[in-house]
């Protein structure tokens, strides 16, 4: 017997891959997020009505209509309906529960990389690529040159590429 909870609770598995999408043809988080959020307003009120086999489908479709419907109440209007028929055949191709498995395993595989970093690695890669600082104000804040936060940069990176390899390497 399905429940309103566990209708909810399988479209939220789908969040990160619809936010994508909705990204693709928005070009904005925030507005994203929004169509997503209505999506899920959406089947809060359809639950019963929606088959569980064909709710990403259905999610969407209503993520969909609700980016073009917020492209135009923002007025800008799309004038390249290919482009939308575009990024819906791309997204097709990924949008399922295997993707969403790899994708789930990958997060988890970067997660655990990050946490074995050192703690300034992990402070630089996070005012780099988070806070959006320069190398300049990095290393202000942490008492070493821009240079050296750059390198400091570039050997995160290598470590977590080798990391994540050696975790999917183990999970194959």
């Amino acid at each position: 017997m399905k429940s309103r909870q566990i209708v909810l609770r399988k479209a939220f598995q789908y969040q990160s891959l619809l936010e994508s999408y909705a990204y693709a043809l928005l070009k904005d988080w925030s507005l994203s997020e929004d169509a997503v959020q209505e999506a899920f307003i959406a089947v809060s009120e359809k639950w019963s009505e929606l088959d569980e086999s064909s709710l990403l489908p259905w999610l969407k479709t209503v993520t969909k209509r609700r980016s073009i419907d917020l492209i135009r109440k923002r007025k800008r209007i799309v004038q390249r309906e290919d482009l939308m028929e575009l990024v819906d055949s791309h997204f097709q191709n990924f949008m399922d529960d295997s993707f969403l498995d790899m994708q789930r395993k990958y997060k988890a595989s970067l997660q655990k990389c990050i946490s074995s970093l050192r703690p300034d690695a992990i402070q630089a890669i996070t005012g780099f690529y988070i806070d959006k600082k320069s190398t300049e104000s990095l290393g202000q804040k942490m008492n070493r040159s821009a240079n050296s936060i750059r390198i400091l940069l570039m050997r995160s990176r290598q470590a977590l590429r080798k990391c994540i390899l050696r975790s999917s390497e183990a999970s194959s």
